[in-house]
């Protein structure tokens, strides 16, 4: 379901499938998951945010987004582009302890580093079998496979479903948002953080409401 916004606010919705392929992807949600059409199409892995102007944007929310992306710290570099002086992004972000991701381990600086020095633009086998050996049990009503009997075709269904390429929790994350200040000058004013657990949400998810500087 998309992100509740005021109803003032003015939204484009970002996504890189149309609702009936979306709807073909993830049968499990039933006929009617309502998935919104995107007002611009458009893989944020291959061609990120180009498509949108520099400074344009008032604000920015990305909630269960980064970490499906291959190259998240690009990411981040790109809403900071993309962002007006002042603007706001809403990021959040699963706790890698409270989703199927907790039997992972967390995704090391060191690596979205290097995947942004390389400038990754795609989802490799690797990252998709990392993700399936470490989850638990049948994926999403799928019967899961082992990693020595995978097929081409199973692996390429996960990347297009998206799997959750990286995981992280908060005070792994913020290591991630400290870098971008320090060595790409992507500046943030902390406005405000959910913490794991907070009252009220669904106690699987950290954030921030950040401000471009």
């Amino acid at each position: 379901m998309p992100f509740p916004v005021s109803t003032v606010a003015e939204v484009q919705f970002v996504d890189r499938w149309e609702p009936y392929f979306n709807s073909n992807l993830f049968p499990e949600l039933g006929a009617e998951p309502g998935f919104p059409k995107p007002d611009i199409l458009v893989n944020l892995d291959e061609t990120r945010l180009e498509g949108i102007a520099s400074c344009s944007q008032e604000f920015v929310i990305a909630s269960h987004v980064i970490e499906h992306l291959a190259n998240p710290i690009a990411f981040l570099v790109e809403v900071h582009r993309v962002l007006k002086q002042d603007g706001n992004f809403v990021l959040l972000v699963p706790d890698r302890h409270s989703t199927f991701d907790r039997g992972r381990p967390p995704t090391p600086l060191e690596h979205i580093v290097k995947e942004l020095e390389q400038d990754v633009r795609y989802v490799d086998d690797q990252h998709i079998l990392d993700f399936l050996n470490h989850t638990s049990g049948s994926l999403h009503g799928r019967d899961d496979q082992s990693a020595s009997r995978v097929s081409p075709e199973y692996l390429e269904l996960h990347r297009q479903r998206s799997v959750h390429v990286h995981c992280w929790d908060i005070s792994e994350f913020k290591l991630v948002l400290d870098y971008c200040d320090n060595h790409l000058g992507v500046k943030w004013e902390f406005l405000d953080f959910m913490p794991p657990q907070a009252p009220g949400t669904n106690g699987d998810e950290f954030g921030w409401l950040l401000r471009k500087r």
